[in-house]
């Protein structure tokens, strides 16, 4: 599925100015993303929220889709330690994977339980899954450049920070 999005006003890209011509439209594919969260460790998980960011700066910027990452966003608003705010999270991503047609697993840190479902569910409604690995992609220097800004930019934020 395609979702268009109005013009955009210009912007700086690694130092250069981008102006969307008038009146264009950008298509973007709707997709899953599917990384690893969840751990014991609070340091893994850290990495693995990381990761996460990474992979979608990768997606959003490099191969020019609408990401959906449903392991990154509602668990910051949902207890998953609580079943039913656990459920009604995962219900929710697979309500999302319905509007999609392709998942992509981003492998480098391996294939957890939740990304094995979350493969199985788009293989069995027929969508396309797609693995990538942020370690190969020619444009590593990138992601990691967009990274470091957002988390310099956002480090040390907390709700009693902005409150």
């Amino acid at each position: 599925m395609n979702i268009s999005i109005g013009p955009r006003p210009s912007s700086v890209l690694f130092g250069k100015k981008y102006v969307q011509p008038k009146g264009a439209v950008e298509k973007r594919d709707l997709v899953i993303i599917e990384s690893p969260f969840a751990n014991p460790d609070p340091h893994v998980m850290q990495d693995n929220v990381a990761f996460a960011q990474k992979s979608m700066i990768d997606s959003l910027m490099f191969h020019h889709e609408a990401p959906m990452l449903s392991h990154l966003l509602y668990t910051q608003v949902l207890n998953e330690d609580d079943k039913q705010q656990r459920d009604s999270g995962i219900k929710a991503g697979l309500a999302w994977r319905e509007a999609t047609k392709k998942t992509v697993v981003y492998g480098d840190r391996g294939i957890s339980q939740g990304m094995q479902y979350g493969i199985h569910a788009a293989t069995e409604m027929g969508n396309q899954v797609e693995y990538r690995n942020l370690k190969d992609c020619p444009h590593k220097a990138e992601v990691e450049q967009l990274y470091q800004q957002i988390s310099t930019r956002t480090h040390g934020l907390s709700a009693s920070a902005i409150a």
